[in-house]
């Protein structure tokens, strides 16, 4: 059975909200294979933005409600 890249990217927006940057340095695009790029963006209403490196695939996840691990660990940003 082939993957999903629907579910693989879902998923990815659930694991980056309590992720560390080791769970996440290894992440590939599920639909072209480039590295990401992911940005927590503070503020009274906090984001995560996930950006592909390569295609038009991006995600943005409002209203988090506390900074990520991997935030704490890198900075507000990280790179796969």
């Amino acid at each position: 059975m082939e993957n999903d890249p629907n579910k693989e990217w879902s998923d990815l927006g659930c694991l980056v909200v309590k992720a560390e940057s080791e769970q996440l340095k290894n992440k590939k695009c599920p639909y072209c294979g480039s590295g990401l790029h992911f940005a927590y963006v503070p503020g009274d209403r906090a984001a995560i933005k996930i950006e592909c490196k390569t295609c038009i695939n991006r995600m943005w996840l409002d209203g988090v409600s506390n900074l990520p691990p991997w935030a704490i660990e890198t900075g507000n940003t990280i790179q796969s």
